[in-house]
Order: structure tokens, then C-alpha cells, then sequence
């Protein structure tokens, strides 16, 4: 009786986090659409283009300063709790230094890819910009370790509404891409600063070679998933710009939108049931693994069928296959 009601309870917090985290996604991904949206109609193509090649260059960078930073930080506050200083301070450490080591080899980088003057302005900018959103991840890993998913799932709401208002501002007033993205940076670096005075409260920087050495070691796995993961979906972009210029790239940037989408709803319950499992790990509870792993796959047995449905019968397919057979049917004519 005693396991029932535990059980019903985790999977009442495991629903309610899953609603809080995924709504925020929801709102995040929505404003972000609208205002890629607003953009493209704003700018010229080559303009978009450019724009979007060098926020999908800096992205490339960005990325690359996490290389599995944030989980082993859920994953040692959780395994670890008493040393909570030292593994907020490692992390804090090798996020800043992996940041001014990318940002570097980013600007160097762009001298061998042929871009124009403007594109690298707006690339050196940018960068900036991605590599703030990625420390306010870190930031968020902290409360998300202990399962406080409500307060950075609210800040980063907050945060998107602003980056749309910022948008719509420069747009009022006439602005140029260097504008939107100079917007983009002080916005980023206004939300880090709440950020950090929040989260350093909490915290005192106590640095501990041993304990730094064992997690940058326990980070290696995380961080091979997360550069192979990158070279994957990101590098791409890159190579079609170098190939056919930046104006393609602005168009094929929009089609991704839609896969990137989907992808929050398993990066949503990894986010969830990490911290869950992790404390299951220390306190040996090994049937939090098995709810954990039946409450997710029927999570993603409901989501799969309902997209499936959305994808094979959605108006884009059929229209697109009567265009398909009434160009077969022509072809066969002639």
C-alpha cells in the first residue's frame, strides 16, 4: 500500500513537471517561430540569409561550450549533494573557459569560410548571444537537478517575450539585422545577470582539484553524444553556405524548424526524469527505473500516434502527393 502511494505520487510529479517544463517549451518554441517569422518578412532574402548563416554559425560554436557540462551537473548534485559548492564551481569553471576557447576558435574560423564582412559582424555578435543562452542553461540545471522546474521554465518564458518585444521594437523603428541581434545580446546579458545573482545565493565558489578532475572525467560521455549530436544536425548548414552562399541558407534554415520542434519532447523528459533517477541511483531504489521507463514509454507510445496521424494525413502531404502524381501522370503523357 505504502509503494502504491509512492508510486501514485511520482507519477503526480512527474505529470505536473512534465506539464510545466512542456508549456514553457510550448510558449519558448512558439514566440521563437513568430519572431523567425517576423524576421523573414522584414529582411530581404539575402539579408535573412545572412542573418540566418550566422546564427546557425555561432549555434555551431555555441553549442560546443556545453559538451555535457549540464548533466554531469544534475548528475553530481544529485549523486553528491554535500560538495554542491565545488561541482557548481567546476561546472561554472569549464563552462567559462570552453566559452572563451570556442568564441576563439569561432573568430578565427571565419576567416577560412569565405563569408562577407557583414556576416562575420553579425557571426562575432551572435556568438556572444548563443554562448550566454547556453550559461542560462547551466543556470537552469540547478534548479532542475533538484526538481524545481517551475522558476526556470517562468524565467525563460519571460525571457522569449522579451526577445519578440525586441524584435517588434527594432522593427518599429525602422532597424537592420546588426540592430536585431545587438537587441538579442543585451537581453541575453540582462536575463544572465538576474540569473546570476539568483543562483550565486545559493552558492560558494570552492574549487577542489581532485573532485574537478573526477567531473570533467564523468562529463567525457556526455560531452562525444553531444559534439557527434551537433556534427550531425548543425554542420550541415554551415557546408551549404560555404557551397551555394548564404541566401539558401536562410530558406533551409526555416524547413528545420519543424524538426527541431519535435525534438523538445524527448529533451523535455530527459530534463524530468534525470534528477528523478539519479536520486533513485543514490538511495539504490531500483523500481524507480522501472516506473521511470513505463511512464515514458507510454508518454511516447500517446505522442508518436497522435503525430503519426498529424503527419500522414495533414493537408501540406496531400496536396504535395497530387502535385507528385500530376507531374508522374504529365511525365507519362509526353
Amino acid at each position: 500500500m505504502k509503494y502504491c502511494q509512492k508510486n501514485y505520487t511520482s507519477k503526480t510529479k512527474l505529470f505536473a513537471d512534465s506539464l510545466i517544463v512542456n508549456a514553457a517549451s510550448l510558449i519558448e518554441k512558439s514566440f521563437f517561430f513568430i519572431a523567425n517569422i517576423i524576421i523573414a518578412r522584414y529582411l530581404s532574402i539575402e539579408h535573412f540569409g545572412e542573418y540566418s548563416t550566422a546564427l546557425s554559425f555561432a549555434t555551431f560554436f555555441s553549442i560546443m561550450t556545453d559538451i555535457g557540462i549540464n548533466v554531469t551537473l544534475v548528475r553530481a548534485l544529485n549523486l553528491d549533494s554535500k560538495h554542491q559548492n565545488q561541482h557548481f564551481t567546476n561546472a561554472f569553471v569549464v563552462k567559462l573557459v570552453l566559452s572563451a576557447l570556442m568564441y576563439g576558435i569561432m573568430a578565427i574560423s571565419l576567416f577560412f569560410v569565405g563569408y562577407s564582412r557583414d556576416v562575420i559582424y553579425l557571426t562575432l555578435i551572435l556568438g556572444m548571444v548563443r554562448i550566454g543562452n547556453e550559461f542560462m542553461k547551466t543556470y537552469y540545471a540547478v534548479d532542475e537537478a533538484r526538481q524545481k522546474f517551475l522558476f526556470p521554465s517562468l524565467v525563460n518564458s519571460i525571457y522569449v517575450v522579451f526577445f519578440l518585444a525586441g524584435i517588434a521594437t527594432v522593427i518599429l523603428y525602422k532597424g537592420n539585422y546588426y540592430h536585431i541581434c545587438v537587441v538579442r545580446l543585451v537581453i541575453v546579458y540582462l536575463f544572465i545577470a538576474f540569473l546570476s545573482v539568483y543562483t550565486l545565493r545559493k552558492f560558494t565558489f570552492s574549487f577542489n582539484t581532485e573532485l574537478f578532475k573526477k567531473f570533467v572525467i564523468s562529463a567525457i560521455p556526455f560531452s562525444i553524444i553531444t559534439v557527434l549530436w551537433n556534427f550531425a544536425f548543425r554542420i550541415n548548414v554551415i557546408i551549404l553556405s560555404i557551397i551555394t552562399g548564404t541566401t539558401s541558407v536562410g530558406i533551409f534554415s526555416n524547413s528545420l524548424i519543424f524538426i527541431d520542434t519535435l525534438s523538445i519532447i524527448p529533451g523535455n523528459l530527459r530534463r524530468i526524469t534525470m534528477p528523478v533517477l539519479y536520486k533513485a541511483l543514490q538511495k539504490n531504489d531500483n523500481n524507480r527505473f522501472q516506473f521511470a521507463f513505463d511512464s515514458m514509454s507510454k508518454y511516447f507510445s500517446i505522442l508518436s500516434f497522435y503525430i503519426m496521424i498529424l503527419l500522414y494525413d495533414s493537408p501540406a502531404k496531400r496536396s504535395g502527393a497530387k502535385l507528385y502524381f500530376k507531374k508522374i501522370n504529365k511525365y507519362n503523357r509526353n
